[in-house]
């Protein structure tokens, strides 16, 4: 099989998505040459799922910050290795997706009852990260599409002409976990990520809107 050397997605990523997409390219050459398939590093991810479940929820926060960084670079190996050994499916798609839905919610769920916050952030936690990530694929992505230009300003211009979106999301979602883990302050994971998301939605509307109104008087 015959190995793309174009495999990236596009040419911005998040800091640390950036990271670990440069790591894992040392490791594509080898896979190459075996077996392995994305599909079969998405199911090891879903094992390693389950650990961090079972981690955290014995308290064993070290070790589940630990796999929480593992899952989110088993993650971005996944998609990488597909399009790099040209396996990519809607079978794998489908696969990484539901596994992505599945650790995001009930590892936060468990989480919750294990630090013993009060259960009202646990919900909001769910409502916040599910509305974020529906809105952003229904209703932002597909009306920037629709524009003939989408400008970004200040930091979110100059990171983004270097290659790096600044924003909030999942890996910022698990460094901020990793970090927190290790602290007395656990709860914070929830207030900061919650806090995180909303300010986030909230401009990435203001910088659709700002680029529509662009837009509609340039005509």
């Amino acid at each position: 099989m015959k190995a793309s050397k174009h495999f990236q997605k596009r040419l911005q990523y998040y800091w640390i998505e950036k990271i670990y997409t440069e790591l894992a390219v040392f490791f594509f050459p080898v896979l190459d040459k075996t077996p392995i398939t994305p599909n079969m590093i998405t199911v090891l991810n879903m094992i390693n799922g389950l650990c961090t479940f079972y981690a955290v929820w014995t308290k064993q926060y070290a070790l589940a910050a630990v796999l929480i960084q593992v899952y989110l670079f088993l993650d971005i190996v996944d998609g990488n290795l597909a399009r790099y050994k040209n396996m990519t499916s809607e079978l794998g798609k489908n696969l990484d997706t539901v596994c992505d839905i599945v650790f995001y919610n009930l590892f936060f769920i468990l989480l919750g009852v294990s630090i013993q916050i009060h259960w009202i952030w646990i919900i909001l936690y769910e409502i916040i990260f599910n509305l974020y990530g529906w809105t952003a694929t229904n209703i932002i992505v597909p009306r920037i599409r629709k524009l003939k230009e989408f400008k970004r300003r200040g930091l979110k211009k100059y990171l983004f002409d270097h290659g790096i979106l600044l924003g909030m999301e999942t890996g910022m979602q698990d460094v901020l976990t990793t970090i927190l883990l290790f602290t007395p302050y656990k709860h914070w994971i929830f207030y900061s990520i919650i806090i995180l998301y909303c300010l986030d939605l909230l401009y990435r509307f203001y910088e659709l809107r700002y680029n529509e109104a662009l837009e509609l008087n340039s005509y």
